[in-house]
């Protein structure tokens, strides 16, 4: 029997590992299941009888003031149809193992498929036995970006570029991770705020906006999973958007040429954006936006922001970019 293949969190996932598993509080602060200065005991539970292993969800058993109750919380990048029977599932599975009050919250990193009224109910129907479960939806598009800035939280700042702000906030938020003493918790945050931003905001002006400000060397990021995850993220943004447009021009023409066309400009569009972006970064008073538009193979402008980081001058990238553009015409 073949062995399964285990598969592997998205970064996004792991972000929300990250918080949940090193700063609870926080958590629950931008869910506003507690208050920032609120006296709170929080003990993260098992996963034993839970529904699932899968990531991203959590849940804590929270004693304040107010009394003990479990918080379950289940995190997405869009809205899932299934969420009513999830959720309920889970509230049931939550009480069966804890006998506490359960709350419920489905925290949503964008607001890619939400319809315009989203239930926020769950039902089990088994013959005689009913149970309703209902969940709290947190949009984090609705969350005031200025607001989690004020609390200090270093945990939070990934999740910055995904709340309610502006170009100023997503700035200042990006500088607070790099101002983090401790390098390694600045590195992982860094590449979580990179990774989240990328859902809002064109990789390629993220990438820009660290190097302004810092946060991560460039020759870190390269050795990074990180640093190809953004670059296909921004492919496939790109593309997506090209694709449409390509759609829209063989309606108009009867076919799908346009289409293809279309997919591929918006790839060459991103790739040639990205190096653009690393060239900067590296040499920042040179232009060679002449030399990358003549590149035409997107496959070759991602392997020559690879090797932008490891050239020794000016001259040497030029003569680079020269033999590509050689070589591409040769095929």
């Amino acid at each position: 029997m073949p062995r399964k293949i285990k598969k592997q969190n998205k970064p996004y996932d792991d972000a929300f590992k990250l918080l949940a598993a090193q700063d609870a509080a926080a958590l629950l602060v931008l869910l506003g299941e507690i208050e920032p200065d609120e006296q709170v005991e929080i003990t993260p539970l098992g996963r034993e009888l839970r529904v699932s292993t899968r990531l991203p969800d959590q849940a804590y058993k929270v004693v304040t003031a107010a009394g003990a109750r479990v918080a379950h919380i289940e995190a997405q990048t869009k809205y899932p149809q299934v969420m009513p029977d999830r959720m309920a599932d889970y509230g049931v599975r939550e009480w069966l193992q804890n006998h506490l009050p359960v709350v419920c919250y489905v925290l949503l990193l964008t607001d890619e498929g939400l319809p315009e009224r989203p239930p926020t109910v769950g039902r089990i129907d088994a013959g005689d036995v009913q149970i309703i479960v209902r969940y709290r939806l947190i949009r984090l598009s609705q969350i005031s970006a200025a607001r989690m800035l004020r609390l200090g939280r270093a945990n939070l700042l990934p999740f910055v570029p995904l709340m309610r702000g502006d170009e100023t906030t997503l700035a200042v938020g990006a500088r607070r991770v790099g101002q983090i003493e401790d390098e390694q918790q600045r590195l992982q945050l860094g590449f979580d705020f990179l990774v989240l931003g990328g859902l809002r905001y064109n990789p390629a002006d993220l990438l820009d906006l660290i190097g302004r400000e810092s946060m991560i060397p460039l020759e870190i990021l390269k050795e990074s999973p990180t640093y190809e995850f953004l670059i296909n993220e921004g492919k496939d943004r790109w593309k997506a958007e090209g694709k449409i447009e390509g759609e829209r021009r063989g309606e108009r023409r009867g076919e799908r040429k346009g289409e293809r066309k279309g997919e591929r400009k918006g790839e060459l569009k991103a790739t040639a954006e990205m190096l653009r972006l690393l060239i900067a970064r590296r040499f920042p008073k040179l232009n060679v936006t002449p030399r990358i538009k003549r590149l035409n193979d997107a496959a070759l402008m991602r392997q020559l922001g690879l090797e932008v980081l490891d050239m020794p001058d000016a001259a040497a990238l030029r003569q680079r970019l020269d033999e590509a553009i050689k070589a591409q015409s040769r095929q």
